[in-house]
């Protein structure tokens, strides 16, 4: 009788998405783009790695926001706004 298999947990997601947040700023939808091999090399990251950022499982690294920001043409300050957009609730007016 073979034993039972071992399953792995599930990784959580991260609660702010940045790649959907900056691709919803970017294009309005973030399913619209498709990264190709050129994207790719130009930010220096594997295609696993991008769906580990895509999918909300891991966040980009500073170096990868620069590499990001040079690609679609945005100053780097306005990328860095992209990953603080929710970092404070709103906050409502008391009258």
């Amino acid at each position: 009788m073979k034993p039972k298999r071992k399953y792995t947990q599930t990784r959580e997601k991260l609660p702010e998405n940045f790649i959907h947040n900056m691709l919803s700023h970017l294009i309005n939808d973030p399913e619209l783009f498709k990264p190709n091999a050129r994207f790719y090399e130009s930010i220096g990251i594997s295609s696993k790695r991008w769906a580990m950022m895509y999918n909300g499982y891991e966040s980009p690294k500073l170096t990868e926001i620069q590499a990001m920001s040079d690609y679609f043409r945005i100053p780097f300050e306005t990328m860095l706004t992209f990953r603080q957009l929710n970092l404070y609730p709103q906050i409502t007016e008391q009258k």
